[in-house]
């Protein structure tokens, strides 16, 4: 059964106490938007724009774990009130056992290439990439289910896979979970095609672009 999509009301849950709409600590000196991109097949150890690229969103995202334990101490508290008052979970939002911060980064390119970010899972086929690229992938500390990836706005030339898992997260079991592509105020923008597998906690998207998304439902 599908019901209405009330990821909005989610929202206005937990974005004031959770990851909000702010630049990450430790914003690399580096951005992918500034970064000379090699040809396609050329190796790090070939390019060195690419290696700097790669090292300072290693050290960003770091920087980001590091700053999100007071986030994610809160949150706990928040979730363990959640859970005493709405045992069998809430039937109008979604709420989360928060999960510690979690990221990936890995040079990818024409040949495609599979990334873990927590429990969620990236993957890029073959073809979809002309060029080689620093993937970022990070799970920001939330009640809610969602990924950040980047370089934001690339574009691919085949559908890549998104797998989110939700098997951490408090529902009724009417509920029917999707992924919605999300801005950074949790605006709902688009519904890529996606696919509950509610015996495994999961929800599969094909995405066409980097940007935030969310499970919502």
């Amino acid at each position: 059964m599908r019901l209405a999509p009330r990821f909005p009301t989610i929202l206005l849950l937990v974005a004031a106490c959770s990851d909000a709409p702010t630049a990450a600590p430790g914003e690399p000196a580096v951005s992918e938007d500034s970064v000379t991109v090699p040809p396609p097949g050329t190796s790090t150890t070939e390019w060195p724009p690419l290696q700097e690229w790669e090292e300072a969103e290693k050290t960003r995202v770091k920087q980001a774990k590091d700053s999100s334990q007071a986030v994610y101490d809160s949150l706990k508290i928040e979730w363990e009130r959640l859970n005493k008052q709405y045992p069998y979970g809430n039937p109008l939002l979604l709420y989360c056992d928060p999960l510690q911060y979690a990221s990936g980064v890995k040079v990818i390119g024409p040949g495609g290439g599979d990334m873990s970010i927590g429990p969620h899972k990236l993957r890029i086929p073959k073809g979809a990439l002309a060029e080689t690229v620093v993937i970022t992938g990070e799970m920001p500390v939330s009640l809610t289910v969602s990924v950040r990836l980047s370089p934001h706005g690339l574009r691919f030339l085949a559908p890549v896979s998104l797998t989110l898992d939700y098997d951490h997260c408090n529902r009724p079991s009417i509920f029917s979970e999707r992924v919605a592509y999300v801005d950074e105020l949790f605006n709902i923008l688009e519904w890529p095609q996606s696919q509950d597998d509610a015996k495994y906690a999961k929800v599969h998207a094909s995405i066409d672009h980097f940007s935030r998304y969310a499970v919502a439902y």
